[in-house]
């Protein structure tokens, strides 16, 4: 059995160890990035080879890591290629609301788990419960890069966000619905006004709006749930009875070059508290009062799942309406209002 570990020396405020075995003395010495390792018989000569051999060594140590805000320009980068534009300027604007403001003239090894602990708890102490998830998701993607870049620990570990309950939205009472419609018919000839009542009858997402092509029986748009890099989804929505009566008050073509948020707003003036997306949810909703079949109903608004229709993305995949039934199907969206 070898002997009990002994110090051969102190260097540099640590204890260079050794220990005997079968009469030959041991060290070694890994801190600080060296790597020493040497036998010998006499101690003093071990001493003597140890301090010339640390002269010598070149230390291996990690690399310096860069400041975070100089660290995300490349990460933004490699975000580019792999995320949609709409989705890379919510990263670029939460990034220069809370991550450069808060982290970035730290070097990316001396943000602690603590530092960002921290940071989120406030946000949710002020009642900012999405803007710490999305934060506490990004964070998390920006440093599962980073600590594979540089080999450093992930200050992202076991850091917790309280939850909270996402706000659904409502479909819009038939009240409120005439409520919007009067008003758009009022003020005809502002584009803002065209654009709500196409998103009312066609139930678009307000980012589906820009694509929008018009045309004899139908609306053809480009899906906007669909990953970067995968094929892009054309569908059409047929024109209702309900969009027919007040097509003679949209221009369609004003309506695609109005903002989002300038669309939302207007919308909130009409009826307070409610959401754009909540156009959205009355279209499905009425065509589902009316009878829809709930899979073209799912065909029209481009949705992928619908709890209340029983049938699989695969088994829809091998159903191909006709026409003359795709496009009758949304005569039954015809009430009054």
């Amino acid at each position: 059995m070898s002997e009990p570990v002994k110090i051969l020396l102190i260097y540099s405020g640590y204890a260079v160890k050794y220990r005997t075995l079968k009469n030959t003395n041991q060290v070694r010495f890994r801190r600080d990035g060296y790597n020493i390792e040497l036998c010998g018989k006499d101690l003093n000569e071990l001493r003597i080879r140890f301090l010339n051999a640390i002269e010598q060594a070149i230390p291996h140590k990690k690399p310096v890591t860069p400041l975070l805000k100089d660290y995300l320009n490349e990460w933004i980068s490699i975000k580019k290629t792999t995320v949609k534009e709409s989705t890379l300027k919510g990263y670029i604007d939460l990034i220069n609301a809370h991550i450069i403001p808060a982290f970035g003239d730290k070097h990316l090894d001396e943000i602690t788990r603590a530092d960002i602990q921290n940071y989120l708890s406030a946000l949710v102490d002020k009642e900012k419960y999405r803007t710490a998830e999305k934060l506490k998701v990004q964070l998390k993607a920006i440093f599962d890069v980073a600590v594979a870049d540089y080999n450093f620990k992930s200050p992202m570990t076991k850091v917790e966000v309280t939850k909270y309950e996402v706000k659904k939205g409502n479909s819009l009472s038939l009240l409120e619905e005439k409520t919007v419609v009067d008003y758009c018919i009022l003020h005809r000839k502002e584009p803002v006004c065209s654009a709500i009542l196409i998103l009312l009858y066609s139930g678009m997402r307000v980012g589906e709006l820009v694509s929008a092509v018009l045309h004899e029986n139908y609306i053809e748009c480009e899906t906007e749930k669909i990953r970067k890099g995968k094929a892009k989804e054309i569908r059409k929505i047929p024109i209702s009875p309900m969009l027919k009566r007040v097509m003679q008050y949209i221009d369609f073509e004003a309506a695609k070059t109005v903002k989002r948020d300038y669309i939302n707003r207007r919308f909130q003036k009409i009826i307070q508290g409610r959401h754009t997306h909540e156009l959205r949810y009355t279209f499905i909703t009425r065509a589902k009062e009316c009878g829809c079949n709930l899979e073209l109903v799912m065909l029209w608004d481009g949705h992928k799942f619908d709890k209340e229709v029983v049938t699989s993305a695969v088994d829809r995949g091998y159903t191909t309406y006709s026409d003359g039934y795709y496009f009758k199907e949304i005569e039954k969206i015809n009430y009054e209002l």
